[in-house]
Formats: structure tokens, C-alpha cells, sequence
């Protein structure tokens, strides 16, 4: 015999499950949009870190790189002798310390930072920032 209580209860679950999922995409979203705000605030008024309630929160801002086309970007990085960065793919990872190195003191904004890369791979690499607020407890 087959159980309904028991595939309502399922399916009930279900719902809760993509209503958490909704909900803390609503959270993260707002985290995001918070930590860009807070970041400019704290960049504004020169604060490093700041404490509040018992937490340190801090500004950190991080560079990513990652492939518009990856045939190309392939293409591009062997033309310039960069190899060891080409695997089957490009590893993301790598690929963001080669390009954070032009920038060594992570000042420059993303126009800036492509500018300063090799003109062979401007158009084959995404370049985007991330706005973060680390907090230590």
C-alpha cells in the first residue's frame, strides 16, 4: 500500500527546501549590495577596519579573471610564451595571480588592469572585481 501522508510529507519538504533556497538567495543578494555600501563607506573615510558588536569588519577587495572565449584566451597565452598557464583549460586561479600581477598593489580598477595587461589577451579575459567585508569574531 502505498503511504500519501508519506509523499505529501515529501513533497512538503520539497517546498520548504526551494523556499530556504529563495530566501537565502534574498540574503546573499542583500549581503551582496550591503558589502558593496559598506566597503565604500569605509574606503571614504580611509577606515582599514572597523569593530562593531565584537566583530572586526574589514574592506577586501579582490581581483578575478576568467576566459571570454577559451580557444582564444589558449591561443593568445601560448603566442605569448605563457604555457604553464594552459592546461586543457586555463585555471582560473592561476590565471587571476598572472593577471593580479600587474597590479601589484591591487589599486588599479578593472579598465586600469586591463589596460596594463598584454594588448594579445585584453579581449580574452573577463576581467571583473569582488567587494567583500571580512568579519572575524
Amino acid at each position: 500500500m502505498i503511504d500519501t501522508a508519506l509523499l505529501t510529507d515529501y513533497l512538503d519538504i520539497l517546498d520548504k527546501i526551494d523556499s530556504t533556497e529563495a530566501s537565502l538567495q534574498d540574503l546573499k543578494d542583500a549581503k551582496k549590495d550591503m558589502a558593496a555600501k559598506i566597503h565604500s563607506m569605509l574606503s571614504a573615510e580611509g577606515a582599514g577596519k572597523i569593530s562593531v558588536r565584537g566583530a572586526t569588519l574589514s574592506p577586501r577587495r579582490t581581483m578575478r579573471a576568467s576566459a571570454h572565449s577559451m580557444p582564444m584566451l589558449i591561443e593568445k597565452l601560448k603566442a605569448l610564451g605563457l604555457d604553464p598557464l594552459v592546461k586543457e583549460t586555463v585555471n582560473a586561479q592561476t590565471l587571476t595571480g598572472w593577471v593580479n600581477a600587474f597590479d601589484p598593489d591591487r589599486m588599479c580598477s578593472v579598465d586600469e588592469l586591463r589596460e596594463r595587461l598584454p594588448e594579445e589577451v585584453r579581449e580574452a579575459i573577463n576581467l571583473y572585481e569582488q567587494l567583500e567585508i571580512s568579519v572575524r569574531r
